[in-house]
C-alpha cells in the first residue's frame, strides 16, 4: 500500500477506534489531544506543494 494511503487508513481506524472506544470508557477522549495533531499535521503534509517527501510521506517526512 503507498504511504498516503495507508496514513489515511490509519488515521481512519485510530478515530473511529477512539470514538467508539470512548462511548463505552469517556476518558479515552483525552487521547485526541495526542492523534488529532498528528492527524492534522499529516493532512497538512498531503497537500502542501513546497516540499516532495512531506507530501509523499506524511509526517514521517517531517524526522529525515
Amino acid at each position: 500500500m503507498k504511504d498516503k494511503a495507508s496514513f489515511v487508513c490509519i488515521s481512519i481506524v485510530f478515530v473511529t477506534a477512539i470514538v467508539y472506544i470512548s462511548s463505552i470508557w469517556p476518558p479515552v477522549l483525552w487521547s485526541f489531544v495526542l492523534v488529532a495533531p498528528l492527524v492534522l499535521m499529516g493532512i497538512f503534509d498531503m497537500f502542501q506543494k513546497d516540499h516532495t517527501i512531506r507530501r509523499n510521506y506524511p509526517l514521517v517526512g517531517r524526522f529525515r
